[in-house]
């Protein structure tokens, strides 16, 4: 699995990318998931996506829109994410 980190002010945040599903807990330990993820790839792998709570979007380029993004801060206000959600 790789992972790149990136130092903002105050916070650095590691991306991992190419890792199987199933070590998932080994990254994030106990902390609430959160997934964004679009219809296609939620097609796929819905069983292993589902347990968890997920925002899945139209696929393509239209759905990258502001209207989009108030829909996914609006769920996450409404499952209380807070700074301990992996997203």
């Amino acid at each position: 699995m790789q992972s790149t980190d990136f130092d903002f002010p105050g916070k650095k945040v590691s991306c991992y990318f190419d890792g199987s599903f199933a070590r998932l807990r080994d990254i994030t330990g106990s902390r609430p998931l959160f997934f964004i993820t679009d219809e296609n790839l939620f097609s796929h792998y819905k069983d292993l996506l589902s347990p968890h709570p997920v925002f899945v979007m139209p696929s393509g380029e239209a759905s990258k829109v502001q209207s989009v993004a108030d829909s996914i801060l609006q769920q996450m206000i409404e499952m209380e994410a807070d700074r301990n959600v992996m997203v």
